[in-house]
């Protein structure tokens, strides 16, 4: 058999006899830890587990550390390898199996997830970490020793090779892939204007909907995971509607929205009507793909903020849902940095320029405003410098405009349509053709990013 026709490594883990060992089992393998909630203490590996459970639910399991270089435990932390097949046993039989898909060690990270346990005078934690897949009960339960393990099996090792081979021919058939709940529709492809289209037609008697769609792009935003679990749209998503005065509880809202195709829920109980703890919501990968710039987020938030009550105080709404860049064109404050003084990240000689080509001369209204001192006109960035934005500092990202215009710009009560026209967001109702100069070149690219935040890309 050639290296590459090798099977897969067996590990024997023992889920160990007592209650706090079966609970530990029940809730990080089981039924999995929400990243959302272990955000923190998993901080050095969320990105890569993130990718692995897209659901945002990672299945974890640990052990402590040996002091010993010689026994079977410490071979098996040692060479035991991603791709490798975990079989978990208790009372003299294996009852689940399932892969191993990322090893790690994390002391801060295992304690917050498991606690801790005094051993020889000294606190030990299961820090030496995997993350597993394909989980699968073994159901009846396989007798050890049907599969050649001596019983009791004690602590954790690495089946021999000869032992793994056989182990794997043995269980073949009894293990299959995991399937998909139903409720989670695959959805492989989901177009911009699908999107789009989806949730224009939520409409303004849906805008609790639209509020948590808001909320998820928000959560997605802080912590780069698609879905949330129901504790934290119970907690979090309820008060923030009784907040903007929406009359649904959020279970409504979260249900709704499984009309449409960028949205799945897991967990949902059909014959209770109510949702499990480890109930999970949120964008389908396909969603997800697409949130992945911050300008066809820009747009989504856009085209959700058209559906939300004409009372709703916008502005603190994006804060409360950590999207508070998105309330203006020029996004955060953009950092300060040392100078001669504090000065802000930008070039003024870039604004001069702009504002001397047009003579200070608004190039939507062509107002040229005069002051005591000569007139005044504004250097308008079209997409902004401060975050989520991060435009570039450069002529061709500057329009010239007066404080009245900037204002709107800035926002998103007025955009530029692909024929350099200037329009109303509201209704697209023309307001002027953009004046243009030979010497200002505008990119094209920078324009159409801002009409995407005005929702008006097309």
């Amino acid at each position: 058999m050639t290296t590459d026709e090798q099977l897969p490594g067996v590990l024997l883990q023992p889920r160990g006899r007592l209650a706090t060992a079966r609970e530990h089992y029940e809730r990080s393998v089981r039924r999995g830890i929400s990243l959302i909630e272990y955000a923190g203490p998993l901080k050095t590996q969320l990105e890569t587990l993130a990718r692995l459970y897209p659901d945002g639910v990672a299945r974890l399991w640990g052990a402590t550390p040996t002091k010993s270089t010689s026994n079977e435990k410490f071979q098996a932390l040692r060479d035991r390898r991603i791709g490798d097949t975990v079989l978990f046993y208790a009372d003299k039989a294996f009852y689940a199996s399932a892969s191993i898909a990322h090893l790690f060690r994390d002391h801060a990270a295992a304690r917050a997830i498991w606690g801790a346990e005094l051993s020889e005078g000294r606190e030990v934690t299961w820090e030496h970490m995997m993350a597993l897949t394909d989980l699968q009960p073994l159901d009846p339960p396989v007798p050890a020793e049907e599969l050649g393990v001596a019983i009791p099996l004690r602590g954790m090792r690495l089946a021999e090779s000869d032992q793994a081979a056989t182990i794997h021919a043995l269980l073949n058939g009894r293990i299959h892939r995991a399937k998909r709940s139903p409720e989670w529709p695959k959805q492989d492809s989901l177009t911009r204007q699908e999107f789009i289209t989806q949730l224009t037609t939520l409409g303004t008697s849906r805008w609790p909907a639209a509020v948590t769609v808001l909320w998820m792009i928000g959560k997605r935003a802080d912590c780069g995971l698609r879905t949330a679990i129901w504790p934290e749209f119970r907690d979090v998503l309820g008060p923030l509607l009784v907040k903007v005065g929406s009359p649904e509880p959020p279970e409504q809202p979260v249900l709704s929205l499984r009309s449409t195709s960028f949205w799945e829920i897991d967990g949902f109980d059909q014959q209770r009507n109510e949702f499990g703890e480890d109930a999970a919501a949120g964008f389908t990968v396909a969603a997800n793909k697409l949130l992945r710039s911050t300008k066809a987020q820009g747009e989504v938030i856009a085209v959700v903020m058209r559906q939300l009550p004409e009372e709703t105080d916008k502005v603190e709404l994006l804060e409360a849902v950590g999207l508070a860049g998105f309330a203006s064109a020029s996004g955060q404050p953009v950092e300060r940095v040392e100078g001669r003084g504090l000065r802000m990240r930008r070039d003024a000689e870039l604004a001069k320029r702009v504002k001397s080509v047009h003579e200070d001369t608004c190039q939507v209204c062509e107002v040229q405003l005069e002051t005591r001192d000569g007139f005044r006109s504004e250097a308008a960035h079209i997409r902004g410098l401060g975050a989520p934005h991060d435009g570039p500092d450069e002529i061709e990202n500057l329009l010239c405009l007066c404080p009245n215009h900037h204002a709107q710009f800035d926002g998103f009560a007025i955009y530029i349509d692909t024929e350099w026209n200037v329009r109303r967001t509201r209704n697209g109702d023309l307001i002027a053709p953009l004046r243009r100069e030979a010497g200002h070149t505008i990119d094209d690219v920078h324009v159409a990013y801002h009409r995407a935040l005005c929702g008006r890309e097309i």
